[in-house]
């Protein structure tokens, strides 16, 4: 198998693979009790998806607790796992849409730090997307908000067409 990808990564140049998705900036923090669960109306070991409207959360556990912060998404994810196993990095791209915000600019090197190429749309108008994780023991409580992963549009690809061209390369032959 390793001698099999090294012909690959030595044939086609990057990237080799590419995938569309949610960008999400995965935050996790542990929390004592319950008091923020109540504030929120959030339940241990629920999930719940806000709107623009409710964003006061992620302000408020990141002005009152630490907070690890993860790149996230299915299929951005699935990139990162495939660059720690060939362990060259750049062979893949992922394509998705992020807040022109410091959590767009933090996803962004997160997931360029694990080898995997972006080409994400910046929006001015919506905030990154991202996951809260409150750790609470045994339980944890999600809450997701997807903003500007939401707002990737099949027009916003077309400028990238050479570099998808390349991903797919390998599998037309």
């Amino acid at each position: 198998m390793e001698n099999r990808m090294e012909c690959i990564l030595e044939k086609y140049k990057p990237p080799i693979i590419a995938a569309f998705g949610n960008p999400l900036l995965d935050m996790c923090t542990t929390i004592s009790d319950s008091n923020i669960l109540d504030k929120y109306g959030l339940v241990p070991n629920g999930q719940k998806e806000v709107s623009d409207g409710d964003l006061k959360i992620f302000r408020d556990i990141r002005n009152s607790f630490t907070v690890e912060y993860h790149p996230g998404g299915a299929a951005q994810n699935t990139l990162r796992i495939f660059q720690w196993l060939i362990s060259y990095p750049f062979y893949s791209v992922f394509f998705g849409a992020v807040g022109n915000d410091d959590e767009g600019k933090l996803i962004e090197k997160l997931v360029k730090n694990s080898g995997v190429e972006t080409r994400y749309k910046y929006h001015d108008d919506y905030p990154t997307g991202s996951c809260l994780a409150l750790i609470n023991g045994e339980n944890r409580s999600l809450i997701g908000h997807l903003g500007a992963a939401n707002m990737y549009e099949p027009s916003d690809l077309l400028q990238h067409m050479q570099i998808l061209d390349q991903s797919t390369k390998l599998w037309r032959e």
